[in-house]
């Protein structure tokens, strides 16, 4: 299995955009081969965390492509605080 997670800083006045532009990012991935799970979770501090899980690296690769197509037009750069913060990695 691989798993991906963005950590982001939403601007407050934003937070419900961008509560919603991650849900449309996540929804778009549901038909991408060896896609398995998705959501996003809230901190105690007010950040979010998107949570993507694939069979593998290679489809994350391949079918991230359609999330980010889903949200293309959204203006992260003003719904951001901060630089979304990735992390990645394999199953050991």
């Amino acid at each position: 299995m691989y798993i991906q997670l963005s950590i982001h800083t939403p601007v407050p006045a934003h937070l419900a955009n961008l509560v919603d532009s991650m849900h449309r990012f996540g929804a778009a991935l549901k038909a991408q081969a060896g896609f398995m799970s998705t959501g996003v979770f809230t901190t105690d501090d007010g950040r979010l965390i998107g949570m993507t899980l694939w069979e593998s690296e290679a489809a994350y690769l391949a079918g991230r492509l359609a999330g980010r197509e889903a949200i293309a037009h959204d203006p992260l750069d003003h719904w951001e605080a901060k630089e979304i913060i990735g992390l990645s990695g394999s199953e050991v």
